[in-house]
């Protein structure tokens, strides 16, 4: 294992966080990213599930992460007319939190800081590769080209490597679209991590740093295909006139200026994330819809994960397949996990969000804290 080089296809959080996890194991690793750095930084808000938080220990980096964050150790699901009828927390578990919320360039900047100097090229789009006996040839849109001798793909879900190396295996659009956005700390709406519940549609708020907070809309498209391509915060006001006035009052003091669109997506289970000298991870290898913060969450959990395969005197190549073998499993089972979250909250038919709403309700605290212990619960020691 001595001297091998491993180059890491995107330098967002995946990209970061395996870079950081093979360099702590002694591996020169590093990041090819296509986008400038100010591109990565993208996006109005970051939800971390306890999962992450405890492989970002691990990594080094989660005592900075905290510190420019917000935590919660809970996550309250409301009616449409504002009822709570669900709170999933970790309160009794010692020292643990169950959310902790960032913004993106803040956490970034933290992982940037922990690697190597060097560790990080922007503006370098890899166009073709060859994978022979001994190593991997880059080839990048800049002309310029480097040798390696592992390739790993942190390409995100519109992943380059996995069109190339699995051209059978497609995106799918999952017919939901969703909207984002931001507001200042003097827009007089109580931040806490909430989603609600109904016919409509979902509505999620999130508390960030400096008493701002992020909310997201999740939509159905609609049967006749209607786009939602043109709408802004006043046809999002009148899609959830009937929701309770918190949602209200958020959306009539977002600025159009400040909300982003776009479509949800899913990747279809991947069999081997290991083909050849290529290891796929993150988005690249289990694209889901991000709930509970698992998005980024899984990105990270992989990076620790392959920390512990990775050990002295052993071949990368038997790490790398060890690693596939524990997260084919363990991305099925949040994938199933979420699927099954994912259908209960967006039921359409009003009858049945009524009746799913007096189930929840009814379940004991210890039901929610216990599933998310299971989906937060990973061993990060190596």
């Amino acid at each position: 294992m001595a001297g091998e080089r491993v180059a890491i296809i995107g330098g967002g959080i995946g990209g970061m966080c395996t870079a950081r996890a093979l360099q702590i194991r002694g591996i020169k690793a590093e990041v090819y990213e296509k986008g400038t750095q100010s591109n990565l930084s993208s996006g109005p808000g970051l939800i971390l599930g306890g999962n992450a938080l405890k492989a970002l220990d691990a990594l080094g980096v989660g005592t900075d992460i905290r510190k420019a964050g917000v935590s919660s150790d809970s996550f309250t699901i409301y009616s449409e007319w504002g009822r709570s009828i669900a709170d999933l927390n970790c309160r009794s578990q010692k020292d643990s939190t169950a959310f902790l919320f960032i913004l993106p360039e803040d956490f970034l900047a933290i992982l940037k800081a922990s690697l190597s100097p060097g560790t990080l090229h922007y503006q370098k789009e890899l166009i073709d590769f060859e994978d022979n006996d001994h190593n991997i040839h880059l080839i990048f849109k800049d002309g310029t080209a480097v040798s390696c001798d592992y390739l790993i793909g942190c390409d995100g879900k519109h992943s380059f490597l996995r069109s190339r190396l699995l051209p059978d295996i497609k995106l799918k659009f999952s017919g939901y679209t969703a909207w984002r956005g931001v507001l200042d700390p003097d827009c007089d709406a109580r931040a806490l991590y909430t989603e609600t519940w109904g016919p409509r549609g979902r509505f999620g708020t999130v508390p960030l740093p400096d008493g701002r907070l992020y909310w997201y809309a999740i939509k159905k498209i609609a049967p006749d295909g209607a786009s939602y391509e043109k709408w802004a915060s006043l046809d999002l006001l009148f899609n959830f006139f009937s929701y309770h006035e918190h949602i209200q009052r958020i959306l009539e003091k977002t600025e159009d200026k400040h909300i982003v669109r776009h479509d949800l997506y899913e990747l279809e289970p991947l069999r081997q994330y290991l083909i050849g000298r290529i290891l796929l991870l993150g988005d690249s290898a289990h694209a889901a819809h991000a709930d509970l913060g698992q998005g980024a969450s899984q990105a990270i959990e992989d990076s620790i994960c392959l920390a512990k395969r990775v050990k002295q005197g052993h071949p990368l190549k038997d790490s790398f397949r060890q690693y596939e073998q524990d997260r084919l499993s363990r991305t099925s089972q949040v994938a199933q996990e979420m699927k099954l979250f994912r259908k209960t909250a967006q039921l359409e038919k009003p009858f049945l969000c009524v009746l799913r709403n007096i189930l929840l309700k009814l379940l004991p605290a210890k039901f929610h804290e216990n599933r998310l212990k299971n989906l937060f619960e990973i061993e990060t020691s190596y």
